[in-house]
């Protein structure tokens, strides 16, 4: 039963039209099954496994509404069994904190659409920085690139 990871990131590729970097699901914490403020909750494991794939205004779409990585976090609250993603609405907004508030930007941004317990998520990055999870394929002579193998191309 391995494969759930598997399939949930099959989905979500036939769901985008680019490559995402990673997905999963919204996941309850102790004190929210919904999240309406500007933060939903993620598995703790991706949290602490993936975190680095969530650059500061990364594309993020959760419960196929787009918002921008504005900050991770984990706590110490009720709180403490999710990672927690920050989001802004608009890339220009996402900041690195969710803390700082601006006149345009509030504190980043807002979910739209409450978010709840199973809805999806995937990332995606700004540039290919997974190369491992892009499908190889069979390169014609007139566009193989060639070695750089000590050579100045």
């Amino acid at each position: 039963k391995g494969t759930s990871a598997l399939s949930e990131w099959n989905k979500c590729q036939l769901i985008s039209s680019s490559s995402a970097v990673l997905c999963g699901k919204v996941v309850p914490s102790t004190c929210n099954t919904e999240w309406t403020n500007n933060y939903f909750g993620i598995e703790l494991s991706t949290y602490h496994e993936k975190k680095e794939l969530f650059t500061i205004g990364n594309r993020i779409v959760a419960g196929g509404v787009t918002y921008y990585v504005d900050a991770m976090q984990h706590h110490d609250n009720c709180n403490s069994n999710v990672g927690l993603v920050y989001i802004a609405n608009e890339k220009e907004c996402a900041d690195g904190t969710p803390w700082i508030k601006a006149d345009k930007c509030g504190f980043g941004g807002k979910i739209s659409t409450p978010l709840n317990t199973g809805d999806d998520w995937c990332l995606y990055s700004q540039q290919q920085k997974l190369t491992e999870i892009t499908p190889k394929t069979e390169s014609s002579p007139s566009t193989k690139m060639p070695k750089a193998e000590g050579k100045n191309n």
